[in-house]
């Protein structure tokens, strides 16, 4: 670090042209106003939630730029209001005065503190505002570097929103491949294959497939995996639980935590993974490694050849899988699917050839989406690296500074930016 460029304050060194301010006189919070939902008359103005803008308004209460935040329930969202204006709900605290800061960077800056970490109450935790108005940090004092990094990171903001909208394009033409490959004709009327007089077969069919397909039980074609293995026989990042199932066929993600079992359930590649609790979270992955789950996830795995693995992965990926699970789920607070049910579930199956075909074209798609989603965890990745760095003045930005941020962490230098260490 360069010392000569840096002095001592309360909260240690930190840039020569930086200040130490309480966050009341940065941008001080209040509480929204009240708007009962009897009162909700729609309109163009966005209502401002604790989770964000939930509903719409005939009357607004407050002028853009705004900055709102969760004073109940949800803590530590936020939401910015770049233009018009808006109504801060009663549920919320909004800035009502940036005091000459620039209102994109105290967003920024106002993501990194952990506002969670201010709430109070054992039931439904609150903010607690007047212990953050007494918070201090440190800041530019010169309005024109708090716009250069909140350009800086709003760029790296650009590419993530970018990557949010080709991701979902890509999956509404996935869902609709598998719409098409997988649904039946009689899906498409409403009736039995007698009622309305076609033939068991998909709405769209590749070229050189023929013939109706075959109805099964789900409990044909697989088994219930309950074959323990020991803890200290697997990765324990591989160790799945409903906790890293990410919900709506988002895959899994590493596990972080030990695992509290001396055995656990053996699952293998190519078997299928079915959170067993709230099932309409749609928390379901076909395992890429070998490795152990807990009791609360099913272990679905064939017990034939006849059916590809991942076609069944595909088939079982629709609404209508988990519609049935869900509406014979037992328990209320925390549902359960029932094993015996889900058994029961009708699946549609073709030649091994056309279900091998299907699942070549399906994978390839949840590829692609996939190499988005990789592609927005690195900039993600990135922008949390940037916020730490220019939120503390480690890395400062010049004029000069653009796009180049997107290279952080490889070649900031050609980015314009002064790293102080």
């Amino acid at each position: 670090m360069n010392t000569a460029e840096f002095k001592d304050s309360p909260l240690g060194p930190i840039p020569q042209d930086w200040e130490v301010k309480r966050l009341g006189e940065i941008a001080p919070l209040q509480r929204g106003f009240d708007l009962p939902t009897k009162d909700l008359q729609d309109g163009p103005f966005p209502v401002v939630y604790s989770n964000g803008i939930c509903n719409y308004h005939v009357e607004a209460m407050c002028d853009a730029p705004g900055l709102v935040t969760g004073r109940s329930g949800t803590i530590g969202h936020f939401t910015f209001i770049e233009s018009g204006r808006y109504w801060p709900h009663n549920t919320a605290l909004w800035v009502t005065s940036f005091k000459g800061n620039d209102p994109l960077y105290i967003k920024y800056l106002y993501e990194t503190l952990h506002f969670e970490n201010f709430a109070t109450g054992s039931g439904v935790p609150t903010l607690n505002r007047n212990a953050i108005h007494e918070f201090e940090v440190a800041l530019p004092s010169k309005i024109d570097e708090q716009q250069r990094i909140a350009e800086a990171l709003g760029e790296v903001d650009k590419l993530i929103e970018s990557l949010d909208a080709q991701i979902e394009k890509k999956r509404r033409i996935a869902q609709g491949l598998a719409h098409d490959l997988l649904g039946m004709r009689n899906e498409e009327c409403g009736m039995r294959n007698e009622e309305c007089g076609m033939r068991n077969e998909p709405i769209r069919r590749f070229p050189g497939f023929k013939g109706e397909w075959e109805r099964k039980a789900l409990d044909s074609v697989i088994d219930f995996v309950t074959a323990p293995i020991a803890t200290s026989k697997i990765d324990v990042e591989k160790y799945i639980s409903t906790d890293n199932m990410v919900p709506n066929l988002g895959g899994v993600e590493p596990n972080a935590s030990a695992v509290p079992y001396a055995s656990i359930r053996e699952y293998k590649t190519g078997d299928i993974l079915l959170s067993n609790i709230r099932p309409y979270l749609k928390k379901m992955w076909r395992a890429n490694w070998d490795a152990g789950c807990s009791s609360d996830v099913l272990v679905l795995r064939l017990v034939t050849d006849s059916v590809d693995s991942r076609f069944l992965y595909h088939t079982l990926s629709r609404d209508e899988f988990f519609d049935f699970v869900s509406s014979k789920a037992v328990g209320t607070k925390m549902p359960r699917g029932d094993k015996r049910v889900i058994a029961s579930f009708k699946i549609q199956v073709p030649t091994i050839a056309e279900q091998e075909a299907i699942a070549d074209v399906l994978a390839a798609a949840d590829s692609e989406i996939a190499g988005l989603e990789a592609k927005k965890r690195k900039y993600e990745q990135i922008k949390s690296g940037m916020m730490h760095d220019l939120l503390t003045g480690k890395v400062r930005v010049n004029e000069e500074c653009g796009m180049g941020n997107a290279e952080w962490g490889m070649r900031n230098g050609e980015c314009g930016m002064r790293n102080e260490e």
